[in-house]
């Protein structure tokens, strides 16, 4: 169980099995893990509670995780933004929102748990400090 101290990530995936395995994998690793399958009750959970990571799908039903990404940034600016994206047609949208000054990192799907739980560290040592 994470403790009360632990990085928050908002983990947000349209796809069931991905954020119930992810998510479970997460938690085991210590990090306080809230699950969303769109954007619209990710943006609820952001209105009731400050993350400290977002990590989403690019491509989502209804609002795009970049769409998301740029919202929760309104509510929670500190909030780091990792996208996730198996798809070539996404740059397009990434490209849109460095045009107005936005970052995001983005990790190719599929990816090993392993390599967001070394992101996932890295930012938390770095909240730490």
């Amino acid at each position: 169980m994470a403790s009360v101290n632990a990085l928050k990530v908002l983990l947000v995936d349209d796809e069931q099995s991905i954020t119930l395995s992810l998510g479970k994998i997460l938690e085991l690793s210590g990090f306080r893990v809230t699950i969303s399958h769109n954007g619209t009750d990710a943006m609820e959970h952001a209105k009731a509670e400050p993350f400290d990571v977002l990590l989403t799908d690019v491509m989502l039903p209804g609002m795009n995780g970049i769409q998301l990404a740029k919202e929760i940034k309104k509510i929670c600016s500190e909030c780091k933004v990792i996208l996730l994206s198996g798809n070539i047609s996404t740059q397009p949208l990434l490209d849109d929102a460095r045009a107005i000054g936005e970052n995001f990192e983005i990790l190719p799907k599929p990816i090993h748990p392993t390599e967001i739980i070394e992101r996932l560290s890295s930012i938390d040592q770095l909240r730490r400090k």
